[in-house]
């Protein structure tokens, strides 16, 4: 894109191809963050295995 745009075709040509870069920008970010989602873990989760990993550590130190 090095090159000087001096027509209204090539500069309908160059507005044209952003709004498609930018849409797949806009899909690409959009699924990233779907996938972010699927996988995030909450608090709750990360408290109830503390709480195993805890409850583990007890019960083994009960015994010895």
């Amino acid at each position: 894109m090095g090159e000087k745009l001096t027509s209204l075709a090539q500069l309908r040509m160059a507005a044209e191809k952003s709004k498609e870069l930018s849409a797949q920008v806009a899909a690409a970010a959009a699924e990233a963050l779907e996938e972010l989602e699927a996988n995030a873990v909450t608090m709750d989760q990360v408290d109830a295995a503390i709480s195993g990993a805890v409850g583990q550590i007890e019960a083994a130190l009960a015994v010895v």
